[in-house]
């Protein structure tokens, strides 16, 4: 299965979301079938926000602290 919808996302992101593929259906517990391709959080889209808020900032932090250790060489 590929989607480029989770590229970059951290893992808590990633979990924290119901992905439906194409050709495929999720019926919910009320019977509402969802057809994908679909995604569609299913924790508090505010904590996975700003969970991938942090894996951003961590993410830049690593970037220039490669870019740091490159340029002293």
């Amino acid at each position: 299965m590929e989607t480029d919808f989770f590229d970059g996302k951290c893992d808590t992101f990633i979990e924290g979301y119901r992905f439906i593929p194409a050709g495929s259906s999720w019926t919910r517990a009320d019977g509402v079938v969802f057809r994908g391709q679909m995604a569609a959080p299913v924790s508090d889209y505010g904590l996975l926000a700003a969970a991938q808020a942090q894996y951003d900032a961590y993410m830049a932090e690593m970037d220039a602290a490669y870019q740091e250790g490159v340029n002293s060489v």
